[in-house]
């Protein structure tokens, strides 16, 4: 098992969503989580298969989890936090411990043949000591050429099927030049999302935007994906250095972190791969918030400048 959330040589990263208390303190865990159902049926190249997991942990929250299709260079890693000035850990609904988690990743292969698929399911990672389980399973992706009725017809749907309201810049891939762009449009599908929910939208802070920032450029140039910096600071401490708000204030922060290269780093893949995974989804349509910050940069850890890495900080004050 893993003991940190990242590391370089590492094919795959895993995700964590969790709600804190300020300064809670870490406890031993006791358990891993376990996989209870993985499934991937085979596929033609560039339909769709959807990959099913449910998992567990019965001391802690599972946060999240990570997927390498073993398909060139596209992947996508996410990772979700919050933490608020008063308050526990939830004892109740997704991000509580004990609870299912179930999700489903639709992917389309573009290449055919066997593919390794590595799945990463994680828990704890953002208090005490994280614990990751891994399975594989394979997949064979078969060409296109093939005639129908070969294989069972795929289930109706898309890989990025989520509300855009009309977005403009929702498929722009994230390069120099057109981060100010790629940030309004990650803005908008999350808007989209919570007009949908009928939730009021989350406006746009400088505060926020600077933290959110700081933070995507120090995990690119220090090569770590993370809520917490090697040696600190955490996401509180970080986001009330940027004056957003202050100790002696009511104040509730969240934030969703993605690191992911070629097509799967548009704003429309990134806020759509939030959407499917509990824990992000919570942040994105949590209700109290009414502040955002995003912060995307050009960069992967661990792979270079052929990517983009997001951090969203979401905030609430009083």
């Amino acid at each position: 098992m893993r003991r940190h959330g990242w590391h370089r040589s590492a094919s795959v990263v895993p995700a964590c969503a969790l709600a804190l208390a300020l300064g809670a303190a870490a406890t031993a865990r006791a358990s891993a989580p376990g996989i209870s159902q993985l499934t991937l049926p085979d596929v033609q190249v560039g339909g769709l298969a959807t990959l099913t997991l449910t998992a567990r942990d019965p001391d802690d929250a599972v946060n999240g989890m990570s997927v390498d299709f073993g398909d060139g260079e596209d992947y996508e890693a996410d990772i979700a936090c919050r933490r608020e000035r008063t308050g526990g850990q939830p004892r109740t609904g997704p991000l509580a411990p004990g609870t299912p988690y179930n999700v489903q990743v639709p992917y389309d292969f573009a290449g055919a043949g066997i593919h390794l698929v590595t799945v990463e399911v994680t828990s704890g990672a953002c208090h005490g000591t994280p614990e990751t389980v891994r399975r594989t399973v394979l997949v064979t992706v078969l060409p296109k050429i093939l005639p129908p009725g070969i294989l069972p017809p795929l289930a109706r749907g898309s890989a990025v099927a989520i509300a855009t309201g009309g977005c403009p810049d929702a498929d722009l891939r994230p390069a120099a030049g057109r981060l100010g762009r790629v940030g309004t449009a990650t803005i908008c599908l999350m808007n989209a999302q919570r007009a949908a929910a009928r939730l009021p939208a989350v406006r746009s802070d400088r505060r926020l935007r600077g933290a959110a920032i700081t933070h995507s450029l120090d995990m690119v140039r220090r090569d770590y994906l993370a809520h917490e910096a090697p040696r600190g600071p955490r996401l509180s401490t970080r986001v009330l250095r940027a004056h957003y708000a202050t100790r002696r204030q009511r104040w509730t922060l969240g934030e969703n972190i993605a690191a992911a290269t070629g097509r799967l780093s548009t704003p429309r893949r990134t806020v759509a791969a939030w959407m499917r995974s509990p824990g992000h989804r919570a942040n994105v349509l949590n209700g109290r918030f009414r502040d955002v910050g995003v912060g995307p940069v050009v960069g992967v850890p661990g792979r270079g400048a052929r990517g983009a890495t997001y951090t969203v900080d979401f905030g609430r004050r009083g």
